[in-house]
C-alpha cells in the first residue's frame, strides 16, 4: 500500500449532510491522479508497513508520452538535474547512487575500524 498525505474526504454531519474536506496539501508534492504514470522512490514507515514517496514531491516523476519524466518538485536540484531525461535513463542514475552509497557505508564501517585499533594503540 502506498500512503500520501492529503486529499479529500467525506465527513457526514449527525443530520444527515455530507461535506467534502480537503485533509492537506503538500505544496511541492501534489496528489497522484488515477491514470497518470509515475516513477517513484518509496520509503517504508517500520510501524505500518505502509510506503510513501522518499522526500515528498522529491521522490516522484511523471512520465510522459514521449518517455522522458519531469520531476513533480520542479524546484528541486534533484529535478532540475532529471527533468526532461529519457525514464530508461533515471533507473541507471539511482543505480549508481546506490552503488556509490554502499562503498561509502563500507569505507566508513573500514574509518571506524581504523579509529578502533588507533584507540588500542594509543589509548582514548
Amino acid at each position: 500500500m502506498l500512503s500520501q498525505i492529503g486529499g479529500t474526504l467525506t465527513r457526514s454531519q449527525p443530520d444527515g449532510p455530507r461535506a467534502n474536506v480537503l485533509s492537506a496539501k503538500a505544496e511541492h508534492n501534489p496528489l497522484m491522479q488515477v491514470g497518470d504514470e509515475e516513477i517513484v522512490f518509496l520509503s517504508q514507515d517500520s510501524a505500518t508497513g505502509k510506503y510513501f514517496t522518499t522526500g515528498g514531491g522529491l521522490g516522484r516523476f511523471k512520465v510522459q508520452s514521449n518517455g522522458s519524466v519531469i520531476a513533480v518538485d520542479h524546484d528541486s536540484p534533484l529535478g532540475r538535474l532529471h527533468s526532461g531525461r529519457s525514464a530508461n535513463q533515471l533507473k541507471p542514475a539511482v543505480q549508481s547512487v546506490s552503488v556509490l552509497l554502499g562503498q561509502l557505508q563500507q569505507l566508513v564501517g573500514e574509518l571506524r575500524e581504523g579509529f578502533r585499533r588507533l584507540e588500542v594503540l594509543v589509548g582514548p
